[in-house]
């Protein structure tokens, strides 16, 4: 068909979900969207219209902060129409000034690296729990988070992620006194728990906690259109001032009206119906069978005494450990995916996650732990244990390199691409973080040293995924260019 025979009406009959069952972050479930679509009307363009006031469209934005506050339990709200992401950056630029520290768990999502790219921030960060003989990344410790602050008494603010991609939660009530006591600020990337507040069968909320700041993803579980988030406030030790300005730095200057009224939708919908009662029943039902099929376990509070650091548990994600079947969770990800129509949230090393949400029903179970039934009959055999050696290699991480530039430097700094083992001593220009376990093994302005070296050698060879860095073989670094960057500064690594 050529440019001129294109029809763009036949975009509107195309159906863009795919014929599987999803179990998945975007809260779609068995709907396609928002449990109750017919909440925003039939006619539900019409909410992406500009033809209403300038002054009308600010007092309806004002109307949806104090609601999403109220129901909250935050001071202040700010809907965010372009992900959690935003989120994030906002609540760095608006914490953390040029050179000032920020402390950070290492496996924080890319979006907080953003921030300090953004920011000029100096990061602490510290490494989460890895249990290898789970093969399960957990979370960090108040006693971690106590010493950094000990060590580097100059850090003005603490950003956790809580709870984690399978729903791990730290104790966030004591790290919340730890930051206090410190005098810090406490920011949580609380992207995968934007349900606590409206369940008491459910972890600690961050508001709760009395975070300062917090940044949820509504879209994630609630069923608010995808990139509807909401940027909560929850004391007045935040510059409200600074915060309105990191928005609007990095947000739309004209917010979509469709996905604020989904995230008013969304939000009203969870408030007015007991709906978290029957998502937690079914995934409890959900649980019990897994672990009567031979060879599967499903994971839940069980995990909390084989952690250090995780002190509860999100049971709306149903973590199904795979091991016993001798099969990566990436195969059996995708084994459900191709044969059996279950799309899962993600997979690990050893476990595939499926996020039960509010717009899944009983049949949607139903049909997801027959098809871990029927693959795990068919998985059953002989023991194989090379995939799960791979695995076990990717976990064991090397120690991070010095931060000898700050990460704004060195993402602004001329680069250079070398191979690999000449990159010994230099200093990385880019990310680079192996899948499994999603740790950045080298952020921009880190050292690189031999023993990086030698890891990213030995999991090349395995074809563990690779992000972050633009060559995804690891065959070659960017690396700050040292001439360039001393003629620029005049001076040495700081």
């Amino acid at each position: 068909m050529s440019a001129s025979e294109f029809d763009p009406m036949l975009l509107s009959t195309i159906d863009p979900r795919p014929r599987r069952l999803s179990f998945d972050r975007v809260g779609a479930g068995r709907g396609g969207g928002p449990p109750e679509p017919s909440s925003l009307g039939d006619k539900v363009y019409k909410f992406d219209s500009y033809h209403m006031s300038h002054a009308t469209h600010v007092q309806a934005l004002d109307n949806l902060s104090e609601f999403i506050a109220s129901v909250s339990g935050a001071r202040a709200a700010y809907p965010l129409v372009n992900g959690t992401t935003s989120g994030n950056l906002a609540m760095v630029l608006a914490s953390v000034q040029p050179g000032q520290k920020l402390i950070v768990p290492r496996n924080a999502h890319k979006s907080v690296l953003g921030g300090i790219v953004m920011s000029g921030a100096a990061p602490v960060f510290l490494q989460p729990e890895i249990s290898e003989e789970l093969r399960l990344v957990f979370t960090i410790r108040p006693q971690q988070i106590q010493k950094a602050l000990q060590e580097h008494p100059d850090a003005t603010s603490v950003l956790v992620t809580n709870p984690t991609y399978q729903g791990f939660c730290l104790d966030l009530a004591e790290v919340k006194r730890v930051v206090q006591e410190a005098d810090a600020m406490l920011l949580v990337d609380e992207a995968h728990g934007p349900h606590f507040s409206f369940h008491d069968g459910l972890p600690m909320s961050a508001m709760k906690a009395g975070a300062d700041m917090a940044v949820q993803s509504t879209h994630k579980i609630l069923g608010a259109c995808a990139q509807s988030s909401v940027l909560l406030v929850g004391s007045n030790r935040v510059d409200d001032h600074m915060l309105r300005m990191a928005i609007s730095l990095i947000g739309p200057s004209n917010p979509s009206r469709l996905f604020t009224a989904s995230l008013e939708a969304a939000l009203r919908h969870i408030t007015e119906n007991s709906l978290l009662d029957q998502v937690l029943e079914m995934c409890e039902e959900a649980r019990r069978r897994i672990d009567a099929i031979p060879g599967v376990r499903a994971i839940g509070r069980d995990i909390i005494e084989k952690s250090r650091s995780v002190v509860d548990v999100d049971l709306t994600k149903l973590v199904v450990d795979v091991s016993g079947l001798n099969v990566s969770g990436y195969r059996a990800a995708r084994l459900l995916h191709d044969d059996y129509g279950v799309s899962a949230e993600m997979a690990g090393a050893t476990t595939v996650t499926l996020v039960v949400t509010i717009g899944n029903t009983r049949e949607d179970i139903d049909r997801c732990v027959t098809g871990l039934e029927q693959m795990a009959k068919r998985l059953r055999g002989p023991r194989v244990q090379t995939s799960q050696l791979l695995h076990i290699l990717a976990l064991q991480t090397p120690p991070m390199g010095r931060q000898v530039l700050v990460p704004r430097a060195a993402f602004f700094a001329k680069k250079i691409r070398v191979p690999v083992p000449e990159s010994v001593g230099k200093i990385s220009g880019e990310s680079v973080i192996p899948y499994p376990p999603g740790i950045p093994v080298l952020v921009p302005g880190e050292e690189i040293t031999p023993e990086i070296v030698e890891y990213l050698t030995s999991v090349r060879r395995t074809g563990v995924e690779i992000h972050g860095s633009e060559d995804r073989t690891i065959g070659t670094l960017q690396v700050v260019d040292e001439r360039e960057f001393l003629h620029s500064v005049g001076g040495g690594w700081s």
